[in-house]
């Protein structure tokens, strides 16, 4: 929950740990793309890329074109909803952390 990832923030704060913290956040299976289609999808998705010596950094917006074409826009979709889902939960932590009001 937003509040117990706050109160690990806290805590880490306490000990002076500088390190990044990494907050898992599935997407909800009915909003993901089918497994055996995203797993096809991104074989042939590297496999073109290699076909058209891709490499590097510009793989991923490679493959995130390749994902949009080849899902008919559903890989989009599913992207779209990890998008608002991630900043909604990091909204979440963030109130969770914030210092209580302050009394008048």
């Amino acid at each position: 929950s937003a509040a117990e990832v706050a109160a690990v923030m806290r805590a880490r704060r306490g000990l002076a740990i500088e390190a990044g913290l990494i907050v898992a956040n599935p997407l909800p299976e009915a909003d993901a793309l089918d497994r055996e289609l995203h797993d096809s999808v991104l074989m042939s998705g590297l496999r073109a890329a290699d076909r058209s010596g891709v490499s590097g950094k510009e793989v991923t917006p490679f493959l995130l074109d390749w994902f949009h074409r080849e899902t008919r826009g559903a890989s989009l979709a599913a992207n779209i909803t990890i998008i608002y889902n991630n900043a909604t939960l990091a909204a979440r932590i963030a109130v969770a952390d914030a210092p209580p009001p302050l009394q008048a």
